[in-house]
């Protein structure tokens, strides 16, 4: 490294010399402009053009027509978290009916991507999205309401409703059945149960988690492509700190995708209890259990946004409390037979892992607040 003097000129300018060899090497003479450009560590970088937006990166893959649905899903998602921001599929025409389709669903599926341009043989996917309009902190919080909400509505869908009471109207009669005495004609009180209906309703309620999944799984995708573009060469020049908070927020945002998952998994039980619902004992506890793993998830995303060490950690110490709402359900459950059994052990399952990705969001939140701490002398 060269040091060079800083000279003051005019009363107000500062002036550094260049390197000599540098500015030959770059092409510049006397009177040429060089431009600077702060960076986050308080250094400044000198260049001798304005630096270009990189161009995006393009991706083409050649389907050959035999390839399954999933299969050129799980490509175009793979191309589109690295950071592509162009992604061209080419094929036989044969195929296109197949690809075009596909590929747009995946267009649906996350973030910005768009179909831009289309041929015989080829589709050209742009990603159209601004990193800059949401930031991994805003996708955070929006999976953090998302699944909150996915796993109250999961538990909501499984219960019963009562049935409702109508009448019609009202008829004063003898009854031989009452000994004479006057009641409201039976015929003329008519019980609705409205059970299909209310089901209707709740298996509605159970599609729709499902749905929210895919969104909480968009958002995910979102902050994992951000991470990586981060790490790409060219991209702008982001200091240590910063590249460890993307990298933490890429951790949390994958156990908050987990999350979502089990409440999707609980709704998906809905079928096994449509007719009879939930016995009421079981739905407390069940309730509770969702109750606590929901105050954890809370916790941890506090301390993690507030850098907050003694909610983090109150997080963690909860996870014992569950875990004792966990042991009970499970012994209640061990009585249950055929699919109830399976299906209830799914969800008792569920509430449990939700409740541990939780705790190592408060432990990462630990780590972080940790990092952030003024260093000792």
């Amino acid at each position: 490294m060269e040091g060079r003097k800083l000279q003051l000129t005019g009363g107000s300018t500062y002036v550094v010399s260049l390197p000599k060899r540098w500015v030959t090497d770059a092409g510049l003479k006397a009177g040429d402009t060089v431009f600077l450009e702060p960076q986050v560590d308080g250094a400044v970088q000198i260049r001798a053009r304005p630096m270009e937006k990189p161009l995006a990166r393009r991706r083409v893959f050649e389907e050959k027509g035999a390839e399954r649905r999933d299969h050129l899903l799980r490509k175009l998602i793979g191309a589109y978290i690295a950071g592509f921001g162009y992604i061209e599929i080419r094929f036989k025409p044969e195929a296109g009916p197949f690809v075009r389709r596909v590929a747009r669903d995946f267009s649906r599926m996350v973030i910005g991507p768009e179909v831009i341009e289309e041929s015989r043989n080829s589709v050209v996917i742009q990603d159209l999205s601004d990193t800059a309009e949401l930031s991994p902190e805003k996708c955070l919080r929006r999976m953090h309401l998302t699944v909150r909400a996915m796993h109250e509505d999961a538990l909501a869908a499984l219960r019963l409703r009562q049935p409702t009471l109508s009448i019609d109207n009202f008829k004063l009669g003898n009854s031989p059945d009452f000994g004479g005495s006057t009641f409201i004609g039976v015929p003329l009180l008519r019980v609705q149960y409205d059970l299909a209906a209310l089901r209707s309703r709740d298996d509605a309620l159970a599609r729709d988690v499902a749905q929210r999944d895919q969104d909480v799984d968009r958002l995910y995708w979102m902050v994992a492509k951000q991470y990586n573009l981060a790490h790409t060469p060219g991209a702008a020049s982001r200091d240590a700190g910063e590249k460890t908070e993307l990298h933490n927020y890429r951790l949390i945002a994958k156990l908050f995708e987990r999350i979502g998952d089990h409440a999707e998994r609980i709704a998906r039980t809905y079928p096994v209890f449509a007719e009879h619902g939930l016995e009421p004992r079981l739905l407390k506890e069940l309730d509770a259990a969702r109750d606590s793993a929901i105050a954890i998830l809370d916790k941890a995303f506090f301390a993690l946004l507030t850098a907050d060490i003694d909610s983090a950690n109150e997080a963690v110490d909860d996870l014992d409390r569950h875990q004792k709402l966990i042991d009970g359900l499970s012994h209640h459950v061990a009585s249950k037979k055929g699919e109830e059994l399976l299906a209830l052990a799914a969800i008792v399952d569920s509430l449990a892992r939700s409740a541990n990705y939780a705790t190592d969001i408060a432990e990462i939140a630990i780590d972080y607040a940790v990092s952030k701490g003024a260093e000792t002398p």
